[in-house]
């Protein structure tokens, strides 16, 4: 069977052939994207089934994704350059539509969270609120959604929109992960 070639975005000729990872365009911004991204949703999975542990589980993941943050905010501003309205509407409209949870978990943290560090004569936490564990729930769900839906931009090789989704899958994370944590100090 012969193999057809086609020409890509970049005007350079490709096998058509050939496998998924090797046709993708852009490579660069898959990578810095897709690690930020599996650490978002790792850090967010561990942080949910932490529980009533007392262990930081999720820390290490955490504090890489923190990390990579400014990065991946400095490759979103280059991607909205380069791409332009296919990668800046998705990646907006992805991350407009996280807002409203993140609101819900401040606001949750903010009256129903507790921060005690163990030290002798503290009371500690009382026990958590039915509910406390919804607005992390569902935003894990969202993130999962936003995957799916990268992975359907991804089949259809349709790079800029699966790149705004995942950026914008990692940047409504660190938004998250913000909210979580200043309404849970402030709180």
């Amino acid at each position: 069977m012969p193999i057809r070639a086609r020409k890509n975005m970049s005007g350079g000729m490709m096998a058509e052939g050939s496998p998924l990872p090797v046709r993708i365009e852009h490579k660069r911004y898959l990578i810095l994207s897709g690690i930020s991204s599996f650490l978002a949703v790792s850090t967010l999975f561990l942080l949910l089934v932490q529980g009533e542990s007392n262990d930081d589980i999720y820390a290490p993941l955490f504090s890489i994704f923190m990390l990579l943050s400014p990065f991946l905010l400095i490759s979103a501003i280059v991607a909205i350059v380069k791409f332009g309205r296919e990668f800046y509407i998705s990646f907006f409209l992805c991350s407009f539509s996280s807002l409203p949870i993140t609101l819900w978990e401040y606001i949750n943290q903010s009256r129903n969270g507790c921060l005690s560090f163990g030290f002798p004569g503290s009371s500690g936490c009382p026990p958590d609120s039915p509910g406390y564990d919804t607005p992390r729930a569902i935003f894990f769900i969202f993130q999962i959604i936003l995957l799916m839906f990268a992975n359907s931009e991804l089949v259809k090789e349709n790079w800029k929109r699966m790149y705004g989704i995942l950026h914008a899958l990692s940047f409504s994370s660190l938004v998250y992960f913000i909210a979580y944590f200043v309404g849970l100090w402030y709180g």
